[in-house]
């Protein structure tokens, strides 16, 4: 039978037996762990990055609708050595973590219309947005959809005159 270490926690050593097929067992079951362990954090940082500050300053800059696209050109005029992972952190906050708070602000109601529908507009022009990948939420949204085809709007027009 096939083990899954996906979620494995070796027990401390105690909890085996004096067996050396126990003691065996423990050891790969403590080297297997690690190793997750250590993938896993590796996976985080790749994702999240550490600083959350970061990542509240990628959500607040998204909600506010900057107009600003060059993440890392903003984040690198806040801080002269900004490191990977608070770039990493930005991002992160700026897209994934900026969608939820945008949907718990649908849901409850937290936003006006003019809001909603600035983000959407910005977003429309924005790179770094992919409308594929935001919840239903906010695809669904009569205002957030009314500011992004503003947006999309403004592209054709721009790409007319060029």
């Amino acid at each position: 039978m096939k083990e899954d270490y996906s979620t494995l926690t070796p027990k401390s050593r105690k909890s085996y037996s004096s067996d050396p097929g126990e003691i065996l067992r423990y050891i790969s079951d403590k080297i297997i762990a690690d190793e997750l362990k250590s993938i896993n954090k590796k996976n985080n940082f790749e994702r999240y990055g550490k600083s959350k500050e970061y990542i509240e300053i990628g959500i607040k800059e998204r909600l506010s609708a900057l107009r600003d696209f060059s993440i890392r050109n903003r984040v690198i005029t806040e801080v002269e050595n900004v490191k990977r992972s608070e770039l990493l952190s930005y991002v992160y906050g700026y897209t994934e973590a900026s969608d939820r708070r945008l949907v718990i602000g649908i849901v409850d109601n937290e936003f006006k219309e003019e809001q909603l529908e600035h983000i959407g507009y910005i977003d429309a022009i924005d790179p770094n947005i992919e409308f594929e990948k935001l919840p239903n939420t906010i695809k669904e949204n009569i205002h957030y959809l009314t500011g992004y085809k503003q947006g999309l709007e403004e592209i054709q027009k721009e790409h007319k005159h060029k």
